[in-house]
């Protein structure tokens, strides 16, 4: 492809842009997973009790098989503990595939930078993005509220 107004510095910038772009998107990942890591910790351990095992079994479509509404009294705070361990382990797991696919990307895009001066190019990206989000915000900030 013949490209004759894009030059091999415009190309840097934008993919050292882009670069940091998914640097913010796998700390952002990683925010979430050690959330709910730390979450999945004050839930409950091991194996569904007996007693609860109706209340958090689920149809083939996903869809609990008991009504939240319909879990005896007596078990319903317990019960909700698993359900919400599982969620939140459900959630887990897709933040750590989401972030392993950015990060694909990012070294793909790391890697098409030149690598005498990748770093600068990098940091002079961030800068630029911390300029610009500054900006926003002081926009925002400024903008009367109606």
């Amino acid at each position: 492809m013949a490209i004759k107004t894009i030059t091999v510095g415009h190309k840097e910038e934008r993919l050292s842009a882009e670069v940091v772009e998914r640097e913010h998107e796998i700390f952002d990942y990683q925010r979430n997973i050690d959330k709910y890591t730390l979450i999945l910790t004050a839930l409950p351990q091991g194996d569904v009790p007996v007693a609860i095992q109706p209340f958090v079994a689920k149809h083939p479509n996903g869809q609990y098989t008991v009504h939240p509404a319909d879990i005896p009294d007596a078990l319903q705070a317990q019960a909700a503990e698993y359900r919400h361990r599982e969620q939140i382990a459900r959630l887990l797991a897709t933040e750590k595939v989401q972030q392993a696919l950015v990060q694909r990307v990012y070294d793909v895009l790391v890697a098409q930078l030149p690598p005498a001066t990748a770093d600068t190019l990098i940091q002079t990206a961030a800068t630029n993005r911390a300029t610009e989000q500054a900006a926003i915000k002081a926009a925002r900030l400024a903008t009367p509220k109606v």
